[in-house]
C-alpha cells in the first residue's frame, strides 16, 4: 500500500499529530506501539539513521521527522 499526504497546510502541533496518526493507521496500533517501545529502549539515534530504518517499513517524508521528534524529543533550555 502506498499513499501520499500533504501536510503543508497544517501548523504544528497539528501537523505532527496528523503524521503520527497516519503512521499508526498505516502500521496498525499494535505494531506502532511495539516499535515505539523498542526504539525508546535503546539510546537515541539521529534522524538519518531513523529515516533509513523506518523506510523499510514504508514510512517516508515528513512523518519520519514527526515520528523521530515524538520518540526523541529535543530538550529545551
Amino acid at each position: 500500500m502506498h499513499y501520499t499526504r500533504d501536510y503543508s497546510k497544517l501548523e504544528e502541533p497539528e501537523k505532527s499529530a496528523e503524521a503520527l496518526k497516519d503512521i499508526k493507521g498505516y502500521l496498525g496500533a499494535k505494531t506502532f506501539n511495539k516499535v515505539n517501545k523498542q526504539f525508546r529502549a535503546e539510546p537515541p539515534i539521529d534522524l538519518l539513521q531513523f529515516e533509513m530504518i523506518v523506510s523499510f517499513g514504508g514510512v517516508q517524508g515528513f512523518p519520519v521527522q514527526a515520528w523521530h521528534n515524538h520518540l526523541f524529543p529535543k530538550e529545551t533550555k
